[in-house]
């Protein structure tokens, strides 16, 4: 497990990909959501650069308003295992039987929204192992 408890961090991903979002590239979901669309609207982001790259509105420039509070909870991986008893196994002629779930990346909690693309989550490996000696 790894924290991050009461940084500051420039969003990156909100500066470029939301409020500066050109539309031929990836762009992040809140383009469409929570952007500025008509008269009278409210929200966090407004520049939309169009289909030929020409920018509807000016520029943001690196500014305070994307500095958030970063806390973060990752956890990296995940190992349970279990040795079956002898007095068990040796009925199936064993002396030794162990098997492990192993998980790696499975999960992250942060107050920012990191980037990921169109939601893609974060890749997550299972794996099962059984180690048998007769």
């Amino acid at each position: 497990m790894r924290t991050n408890l009461g940084a500051d961090a420039y969003n990156t991903t909100l500066a470029d990909r939301v409020e500066n979002a050109n539309f031929k590239n990836n762009v992040d979901r809140r383009v469409y959501e929570d952007r500025w669309k008509q008269p009278g609207d409210v929200t966090m982001f407004k520049g939309v650069v169009d289909i030929e790259g020409k920018t509807r509105t000016d520029v943001t420039k690196a500014t305070s308003r994307f500095v958030q509070s970063s806390n973060s909870l990752y956890c990296d991986a995940i190992t349970l295992g279990y040795e079956f008893p002898a007095n068990l196994i040796k009925k199936w002629t064993l002396s030794r039987l162990q098997t492990y779930l192993y998980i790696n990346n499975p999960f992250v909690v942060s107050s920012i929204r990191q980037e990921r693309g169109l939601s893609y989550p974060f890749a997550r490996t299972y794996s099962l192992t059984i180690q048998a000696s007769f």
